[in-house]
């Protein structure tokens, strides 16, 4: 087998081509949705994610594609602790990451993501997304 052909096998085999850009979208909530804040006082977050892989802080050996997820939500109480992520479904509670008083945290609010490097800071060329949802207590 020639040189060329391995080497163009080998570059088969990679799973995230060093061109191709990493992108991130929200997947849930959607936007404009309604989502029931559930007994925990949180809601969950669903990232779809394309070249781009993730690991914990640190982990990456130089794959330059490669990092983690910053979740932050907003509510009508204020702006939220963020969260940082490394899987594509993230819990995110309420409790402890959110300004008091509880009872403001139902209403208008806001998840935005971004996808960070293996140090957590954000990618060279940002990648970002955010959905407005409405968060409801009750039934």
């Amino acid at each position: 087998m020639s040189l060329l052909r391995i080497i163009l096998a080998l570059a088969a085999l990679t799973t995230t081509p060093a061109f191709a850009s990493p992108q991130a979208q929200i997947a849930e909530p959607a936007n404009g949705s309604g989502v029931h804040l559930g007994g925990y006082w949180g809601i969950y977050v669903d990232v779809r994610l394309t070249n781009f892989r993730l690991a914990p802080i640190g982990t990456c050996g130089g794959d330059t594609q490669c990092g983690s997820i910053i979740v932050t939500v907003t509510t009508p109480a204020g702006i939220c602790k963020p969260m940082i992520a490394f899987v594509t479904r993230v819990a995110v509670p309420y409790a402890g990451l959110c300004p008091m008083p509880m009872d403001r945290w139902p209403g208008l609010s806001t998840v935005i993501i971004e996808l960070v490097d293996d140090t957590g800071r954000p990618l060279q060329e940002r990648v970002t997304d955010a959905v407005r949802f409405n968060a409801y207590d009750g039934v």
